[in-house]
């Protein structure tokens, strides 16, 4: 009452958060009363403080304290990990929950893909889902054996980004089996990247031979033998009569108890790549074959190209001597199939494991060479 001039409202505030819809009450006003409105609109989650300070030409200032805590919005993924793993070309789906509390906002779920093997269910979720919780799912499809990542980000007004991370492995689909020809000359080598169970000879179980390599020294290459299983990723020196052998997948294979010497590629590639692959720069390829010789072993191989699933042995040049062939031996463990002899202009021609050419049938029992196949002679 008794004002001579208007009310003047000033708003101090340092943080800019508070708002008042009139500066000016006139006289008027005053006697009969009038409200002033003061909207709060935080940017960030936190206290603040300001004040409106009420003027008027014959009446003491008048100061009204204000006070404002805003609460961040909250965004939540759960699982915030998705981590998949699936045969290649055999898409699998992963889902995740996203909550939200007092959010003020759409949630925008945006896919970061640089591979373009994940796909995603949806790209928005309202305020009043996220509120009651919703879910997304995430769908891979893999076109090639490797490992992917990628990630969804999960933003909304004033609440933080909430980030879910993908990691994938598209693993590769493996035979039942996997067929081994043996040549005419009773031997050929494999390698394969899955474990394989070793067949019996349709003739003689001992008539099968698998070995790899543990050594080499003066030009001679050492092998132990294998009795049930083939490890994953294990090159092998395969001996028996020629013919086809199905060798069935193993579920397991038990480790070597040395080093394998051969290597090996499960698709045909390039010497150039394999010598590269091994880190070597000077290096030579040995292959098993018959040698002008007569004899079997590993010797220098002089294309470029090199058959899948077969083994092989690299030599590194730099370490000392280029190797150009090797001979084969299996030590004291097993019987040998070193020097393993070929006749071809004979039609009846007998061998012992050690590349003795017999004038007739043995009469001794053992493993002979008879016409370039193992036989049993009992």
């Amino acid at each position: 009452d008794l004002l001579e001039d208007n009310i003047t409202v000033t708003l101090t505030d340092a943080n800019n958060v508070f708002s008042i819809d009139s500066n000016t009450v006139t006289t008027a006003e005053a006697t009969t009363g009038k409200d002033i409105t003061v909207t709060f609109l935080p940017t960030a989650a936190g206290t603040f403080n300001a004040t409106l300070t009420l003027t008027s030409t014959n009446a003491d200032n008048v100061t009204v304290s204000i006070s404002g805590t805003a609460t961040q919005p909250e965004l939540l993924a759960d699982p915030d990990v998705l981590t998949f793993n699936t045969p290649i070309d055999t898409p699998q789906t992963l889902t995740f929950d996203i909550l939200g509390a007092n959010l003020a906002g759409n949630v925008t779920a945006t896919l970061s893909d640089p591979s373009n093997v994940f796909s995603l269910s949806d790209a928005t979720i309202s305020a009043t889902d996220a509120e009651n919780g919703a879910e997304l799912s995430v769908t891979f499809t893999p076109s090639a054996v490797a490992s992917f990542t990628g990630s969804i980000t999960l933003s909304s007004d004033y609440a933080e980004d909430v980030t879910v991370t993908l990691n994938a492995t598209a693993t590769k689909v493996y035979p039942d089996y996997f067929d081994v020809t043996i040549s005419s000359y009773g031997i050929t080598t494999l390698y394969l990247d899955f474990p394989v169970e070793i067949p019996y000879d349709t003739y003689d179980p001992d008539l099968l031979g698998v070995y790899y390599a543990y050594d080499m020294s003066d030009n001679e290459i050492r092998l132990a033998r294998l009795n049930s299983t083939i490890p994953a990723n294990c090159g092998v020196v395969i001996q028996g009569n020629s013919g086809t052998y199905r060798f069935p997948k193993a579920g397991t294979a038990a480790s070597l108890t040395r080093t394998n010497l051969l290597s090996g590629s499960v698709e045909a590639t390039t010497t150039e790549k394999v010598l590269a692959d091994a880190g070597i720069s000077d290096g030579t390829i040995l292959t098993l074959g018959l040698g002008n010789n007569g004899y079997i072993g590993f010797y220098r191989y002089s294309n470029t190209t090199l058959a899948a699933n077969k083994a092989f042995f690299i030599h590194d040049n730099s370490t000392g001597n280029t190797i150009t062939q090797l001979s084969v031996s299996i030590g004291g463990e097993t019987t040998g199939i070193d020097n393993i002899e070929t006749d071809t202009n004979t039609t009846d021609t007998w061998h012992t494991l050690q590349g003795v050419t017999l004038n007739k049938k043995p009469t001794s029992k053992g493993v002979y060479i008879h016409n370039g196949k193992r036989v049993l002679v009992k």
